[in-house]
């Protein structure tokens, strides 16, 4: 992964490089995005940029080789020659072609795992899972924790990063640097950190090593600990605007022009939900939560308790996107009556049942609904018996959609 292969984000790419020609760079960033942004990419490029070998190049070289004048014995060379500094990794080099491949010897990993059938306990570290995360990264570099837990085979298992992964960073980085100019330790979703964990690192994060960087790269910072908030350097990364979105869908994935630009307005900048929306045919999360206000509002009490026994038993990925798509319909509900243009984000089906239902749910409901939502999703991320909360949470709807 190089800057060249990321869509956008100019900004972002000429501030990490200026940092580095500079001299300037900071030992311990924390690049901060939303859910489907370049973050985990940026973090990947930056890497790759920071570990090439064949970043500066003797603008005088071909001069020094050269014959003299006339064809007479080579000019003497100058006495200091002018360095030209690349703006990207050159992808061509030794180390470039070990991080594509993320098997350079001096980047470490560590990202939230959980225990599987097959790797229990202690064992439940980054290393033990490091070929399915290579596996992960090839896919693509804008996935979410739900396909990473899909892919090692944890998806019912709550994921965090153990005070065991904590000796193990500190380990890793007190070796000698095997080849690269850099010890890098990248950190993918630092929220999930056990608080025990991050404490551990405290101490190395402040004071690293000499040519040590420590990348972070997190949704959000309210999880994360204030203490390591302040041992490292923000980096602010946007979400994709509709064109870039658009542009990635065309371009790399073959969409047709007038679909892409649908789904990128739908997306609001979320690459992943773009991605989603290209490759499934249907949304059963749409349909789901249609038919779920539909049973709500008829109060049919009895089918209810069948939908959250249904629900219930599906994966934490499944019950997890109802509730998200559920939020965003209920986003677009709220605007749908004052909307125009740009501000309505919804295809067909999904804009005719915001359209009903706005009749029916007034802005004060939308919002004591979107509430009830967001704290299930809270529970639910907390390993509630989702039977349990879906029932509760259907009951309360149920009461505010009759009020």
């Amino acid at each position: 992964m190089r800057f060249a292969d990321i869509t956008g984000l100019e900004e972002v790419k000429e501030q990490l490089v200026n940092s580095v020609q500079a001299n300037h760079l900071a030992h311990a960033l924390l690049f901060v995005g939303p859910e489907g942004s370049a973050n985990l990419a940026i973090a990947l490029a930056f890497a790759t940029y920071l570990q090439c070998t064949n970043r500066e190049k003797s603008a005088d070289a071909a001069a020094d080789a050269g014959p003299g004048l006339f064809g007479g014995p080579p000019e003497p060379a100058p006495a200091k020659a002018a360095v030209e500094v690349s703006r990207d990794a050159c992808g061509v080099c030794p180390s470039c072609l070990k991080m594509a491949k993320f098997q350079h010897p001096d980047v470490h990993w560590v990202y939230p795992v959980s225990s599987t059938s097959t790797v229990k306990g202690d064992n439940a570290v980054s290393k033990s899972f490091i070929t399915e995360w290579r596996q992960f990264l090839g896919q693509s570099a804008y996935g979410s924790l739900g396909e990473w837990r899909h892919l090692y085979g944890g998806e019912d298992k709550q994921v965090n990063i153990s005070k065991e992964e904590s000796r193990n960073i500190i380990g890793s980085l007190m070796l000698k640097s095997y080849e690269g100019p850099y010890k890098i330790m990248i950190i993918w979703l630092p929220e999930y950190m056990h608080p025990s964990a991050a404490n551990g690192i405290l101490k190395i994060l402040e004071e690293p090593p000499a040519k040590t960087i420590f990348i972070l790269v997190t949704h959000d910072t309210e999880k994360l600990l204030a203490t390591i908030l302040s041992r490292t350097q923000l980096v602010k990364i946007r979400a994709f605007s509709d064109n870039e979105v658009a542009q990635i869908l065309i371009q790399q994935h073959e969409v047709p022009e007038e679909k892409a630009s649908a789904l990128a307005r739908l997306a609001a900048g979320n690459l992943q939900e773009a991605l989603r929306l290209a490759t499934e045919a249907t949304d059963e999360s749409f349909a789901l939560f249609r038919d779920w206000m539909r049973l709500c509002y008829e109060r049919q009490y009895s089918k209810l308790v069948s939908f959250s026994d249904d629900m219930g038993k599906m994966g934490r990925d499944s019950q997890r996107n109802l509730l998200l798509t559920g939020l965003n319909l209920l986003r677009e509900t709220l605007v749908y009556p004052y909307a125009s243009g740009d501000l309505v984000r919804l295809q067909s089906e999904e804009l005719a049942f915001a359209e009903r239902f706005s009749k029916v749910a007034t802005p004060l409901k939308v919002q004591h609904m979107a509430d009830l939502l967001n704290q299930t999703l809270y529970y639910l991320e907390r390993n509630a018996n989702p039977k349990i909360a879906l029932l509760d949470l259907s009951l309360k709807l149920t009461g505010i959609l009759r009020t």
